[in-house]
């Protein structure tokens, strides 16, 4: 067959993550953009994956790109939103701050024929490493946000019946 370019993309823009602490005379607080003791998990505004693929015959070829938006400790950041309390002074924060976070994947596929297709790639590319805190209950980083494995590498074979 031809040759042939797609391009798929999926963006989420968050506005508002309404969370309480379990504490008494707590508010509701926004958490988007935060992470930490009262919002858990990074939250941030903007996340997005885009893959760009390539197909010349039965040779596939595909570039993913992962974005993660900068998330601020709930220690400095919630005190300014809610009014109540004071922040703590962001340079006294370890890692107060995440910055922005591209992952890219690399991978590629070859359909050896009609029924039998061989992939292969790479994630994390470029070997990021996760942001480190102490705020995580998962050992030192938030592994459902951030890539904690590194760079790994991925084959299979794919055999359809039909």
């Amino acid at each position: 067959g031809g040759s042939s370019v797609t391009i798929g993309t999926d963006w989420t823009l968050a506005m508002e993550d309404e969370t309480l602490a379990g504490t008494a005379g707590s508010v509701w607080t926004n958490c988007v953009g935060a992470f930490g003791g009262t919002c858990g998990e990074p939250q941030p505004r903007w996340k997005g994956v885009t893959r760009f693929t390539w197909k010349n015959g039965p040779l596939g070829i595909s570039l993913r790109w992962r974005f993660l938006d900068s998330v601020t400790d709930d220690r400095y950041l919630l005190p300014l939103r809610t009014g109540i309390g004071t922040s703590a002074p962001l340079d006294t924060i370890t890692n107060g701050v995440f910055p922005i976070y591209n992952y890219f994947d690399l991978s590629g596929s070859y359909d050896l024929s009609d029924k039998v297709t061989f992939s292969a790639g790479v994630n994390n590319l470029f070997d990021l490493t996760p942001p480190v805190t102490v705020k995580s209950s998962y050992g030192n980083t938030w592994p459902a946000t951030y890539d904690a494995f590194g760079q790994t590498f991925f084959f299979n074979i794919t055999a359809r019946t039909n």
